[in-house]
């Protein structure tokens, strides 16, 4: 019985036989794979409908790698319909599935209704306006409730997910509830009250950038609305928080 051949030795030998068009293609091949080391997970994901992810274990498997399997649940390849390959990691696609529904139930119990930030705000707007117009604000608590920022640019802690907005039409209905939006417009004619100019006179530093998200995105969502746009030339010299203009003109499209 002949002895099985070393992958990388037949490997070597193929190449050997590749003619000019041929070492082409191996060589843009090559510099997907690289290319593919460097991309995070997400954009990975991403090019798996195209078939780089199944190009990508066939070419591991051929240079050595040996069996492959599923670096969660531990199942090999010839028992699953899916292996995805990461940057030195396997999910199957149970696997992927399994996660999917954890994550689905997560939106489901952190993500209720609009009116779930009414409470909250009505709790905490009356001594936050007069702090604004007392002096310097020095207290960061009622900031998440009463400057709400849009989801993914404030983080996936459970307070970010209760208190941020999620999407164009949440960032509506939150202006078009007359009590929520009479308290953001009590807190931004508080400001625009105060002499300053210099926001970081009147408020922390990260409640600072917290007003630049809020503004930012109320202004993309109701231009008309003149008081966004004032606290935004007013304290931040008409300038949009960047990170909060691409989630809320890209993203949210």
């Amino acid at each position: 019985m002949s002895k099985a051949r070393d992958p990388k030795e037949k490997l070597a030998e193929d190449i050997n036989w590749l003619n000019p068009e041929d070492w082409k293609k191996v060589n843009r091949f090559v510099a997907k794979l690289k290319t593919l080391e460097r991309m995070e997970a997400k954009e990975f994901n991403k090019m798996v409908s195209n078939g780089l992810a199944d190009h990508r274990t066939r070419y591991d498997a051929e240079i050595g790698m040996g069996e492959l399997s599923c670096s969660f649940c531990g199942k090999n390849q010839d028992m699953l319909k899916k292996l995805v390959a990461g940057p030195g990691v396997f999910i199957c696609n149970e696997c992927i599935e399994v996660c999917n529904e954890i994550l689905a139930e997560d939106e489901w119990d952190d993500e209720p209704e609009i009116d779930r930030l009414y409470a909250a705000q009505k709790g905490c707007y009356e001594s936050a306006r007069r702090s604004i117009e007392d002096g310097r604000s020095l207290d960061s608590e009622w900031v998440k409730c009463l400057l709400p920022r849009p989801l993914g640019v404030t983080g996936s802690s459970k307070a970010a997910r209760f208190y941020g907005i999620g999407g164009i039409a949440e960032a509506k209905s939150y202006l078009k509830d007359a009590e929520m939006k009479k308290m953001l417009m009590g807190i931004c004619n508080a400001l625009l009250d105060r002499q300053e100019e210099d926001i970081k006179k009147i408020l922390l530093p990260l409640d600072e950038k917290a007003l630049h998200m809020t503004m930012t995105m109320f202004h993309i969502v109701q231009p008309r609305n003149k008081t966004f746009k004032t606290v935004l030339d007013k304290f931040f010299g008409g300038k949009l928080d960047r990170k909060t203009e691409v989630m809320c003109r890209e993203v949210w499209k």
